[in-house]
Parts: structure tokens; C-alpha cells; sequence
């Protein structure tokens, strides 16, 4: 019985000490959409300042059909998406000099005009892409040109089409010469450039959907709600690292978070920059 008793408490401390390690050990982010050059670890190790250059644009999907473009949420998101990404590109020993959010929508198509508020419930009016453009970079017109042409180009270079995923990327020769004015402007060899596109969609409009869509899945999933795709607040995520001075793509990352709030710090801090970064080579 003594024997039978001890074999027991043996087992169960076992298992107690397996569940708290599986616990305790973090899960890596996926990395289905991860692309990394063949030569970027030769590039990285001569990385020696990086500026981060963010652009987010959120859209506010309330009931009806008057969406539109929150310029106040996505300077919030912005802000968030910086700090964090920041912190981590330091925790994996990289030096950032300077952080850019210059605009609001910048990467967006420039010749359709979209429905923007300064804020949530503000006046809409109609604007083309960019939605907003920093104080510090309004008078400067080249500047301007040199980071929305390189944004849209870092947008277009994450899908590599044809490409295969360790093969280098180098940007065109016009593409170039903007990297290059981006270097000599900010004093950095590097860039990360993010850009989010997001749906906050309403908590009214949410719960609408999901009580219709339950109403009709209740009985396939057990009573539980299901979400269509466009039901729940989202963020796409497009994370390139480009060397200015060789106009060269070392990595690049995307990714979709969905049924989170793309405005909450918290997201950033505790999701979204290990996420983006974590796969991303140590310095």
C-alpha cells in the first residue's frame, strides 16, 4: 500500500513538472510567410544603424455603408507598432536611430479618393491617399516622394512574386535612388518598413453578425458563434527589411491578426511584436 501510495505521488509530481514546462515555454510565431535572403546573414552582422518607417491605416466599419479611414486610430496604432517594434529590434541587439510614422495611408493607391474623419464620429470628407502627412516632412516635397515611393515599393516586394523565398530581392533603379536619399536624409544604413492595414469594425455591428451568423451555425458548432472573415476588427501586417545602400530586400514578414483591437498598446507589447519579429535573425 506504502509502495502503491509513493508510485502515485511520483507520477503526479511528473506530470506537474511536464505541464509546467510545456506552460512555461513559449510557442513560436508561425513562419509560413517568413522570407529571408540567402545572403542576409553576411548583411545583418554589418547592419550598424536602423530607422523604422512605419505607415498604418485603419478603417472604422460601422453599420451601414458609411466606413471610413480614422486618422486619430491610426496614428494611435502607429505609435503602439513603433514602440514596440523598437524595444524588440533592441532585444535582439540592433541599434535604432530613428523612428518615422510620416504618414497615414501612404502605401494606399493615390488616384481613388476614400471617406476620412479626423477621429471616430467626426466630419467625413473625401481624400485621396496619403490621408495624412506629418508636420516635420510637409514642406520637404523630395522627402515625401522618396518615402511614399518606397513604402508602396516595400508593400509590393513582400508578395516576391516568382521569386522563391530565400532568393534576394533588389529594387529597380528609380527605387533605389529614393533609398539612397532616405539614407543620406535620416544618417541610417537600414530600414524596417511597416506598414498595417486594419478593420476596427463596431461592437454593435459585431454582435449583430454574430447572433445572425450563430443563429444559422448554432447547431454545427455546438452553440458557439462563428465569425465570417470581414465580422471582426483585423490587422494585416507587412513587415520588409531593406539595406539602403545596395537597394536589397535581407527579410520581410506578413501576417493577419484578427479579433483584436489594432488600437490597445497591449496588442503590440504582448502579440503582435514578437509575431512580426521574432523570426527575424539576432544581431
Amino acid at each position: 500500500m506504502r509502495m502503491l501510495r509513493k508510485f502515485f505521488i511520483f507520477n503526479f509530481i511528473l506530470m506537474f513538472l511536464l505541464l509546467s514546462s510545456c506552460a512555461t515555454k513559449p510557442k513560436a510565431p508561425i513562419k509560413d510567410f517568413v522570407r529571408t535572403a540567402a545572403s542576409s546573414e553576411e548583411s545583418l552582422a554589418r547592419v550598424e544603424t536602423i530607422g523604422i518607417i512605419n505607415d498604418v491605416c485603419l478603417v472604422r466599419d460601422i453599420t451601414g455603408n458609411d466606413d471610413y479611414v480614422s486618422i486619430e486610430d491610426s496614428k494611435l496604432a502607429e505609435a503602439h507598432m513603433t514602440k514596440s517594434a523598437c524595444a524588440y529590434m533592441e532585444q535582439k541587439g540592433y541599434t535604432v536611430k530613428v523612428h518615422l510614422s510620416p504618414f497615414v495611408g501612404g502605401f494606399k493607391t493615390p488616384d481613388k479618393e476614400t471617406k476620412v474623419a479626423d477621429c471616430k464620429g467626426g466630419d467625413v470628407t473625401m481624400h485621396g491617399a496619403p490621408f495624412y502627412t506629418h508636420d516635420t516632412i510637409r514642406e520637404d516635397k523630395p522627402f515625401q516622394e522618396s518615402l511614399i515611393h518606397s513604402i508602396r515599393k516595400a508593400l509590393a516586394a513582400v508578395d516576391q512574386m516568382k521569386k522563391s523565398p530565400s532568393e534576394a530581392i533588389s529594387f529597380d533603379d528609380e527605387t533605389q535612388k529614393y533609398l539612397k536619399h532616405i539614407a543620406d536624409h535620416e544618417n541610417i544604413d537600414t530600414a524596417l518598413f511597416i506598414i498595417g492595414n486594419g478593420v476596427i469594425v463596431s461592437t454593435g455591428k459585431s454582435v449583430g453578425q454574430a447572433v445572425a451568423t450563430g443563429m444559422l451555425t448554432g447547431i454545427l458548432t455546438m452553440g458557439m458563434v462563428t465569425y465570417s472573415k470581414y465580422d471582426v476588427s483585423y490587422l494585416d501586417s507587412y513587415i520588409v527589411l531593406v539595406d539602403l545602400k545596395s537597394g536589397k530586400m535581407l527579410w520581410s514578414n506578413s501576417f493577419r491578426k484578427k479579433q483584436i483591437d489594432p488600437t490597445e498598446e497591449e496588442f503590440y507589447t504582448k502579440n503582435w511584436a514578437a509575431t512580426a519579429l521574432y523570426h527575424l535573425p539576432n544581431k
